[in-house]
């Protein structure tokens, strides 16, 4: 169930941007985005706060995420 609650999130964060890419840009460069959001982008800082990284070891609690809340 994790695995699809960081998929909802995921494409939360690439259609955020790509709504106001609407019909200013190109459809390429719309999928180029949207591929580098989630491919790149939000592994890497999901993994800052998720995955154990420097933000959690620094105290940060994430309350978007319930699960991290303490």
């Amino acid at each position: 169930m994790y695995i699809v609650f960081q998929t909802v999130f995921c494409a939360t964060a690439a259609t955020i941007v790509s709504g106001s890419m609407a019909e200013r840009t190109n459809f390429k460069a719309c999928c180029v985005y949207s591929a580098a959001i989630s491919l790149v982008v939000y592994p890497i800082c999901g993994h800052w706060m998720w995955g154990g990284g420097w933000l959690q070891s620094m105290g940060f609690h994430d309350f978007a995420a319930l699960q991290d809340v303490e």
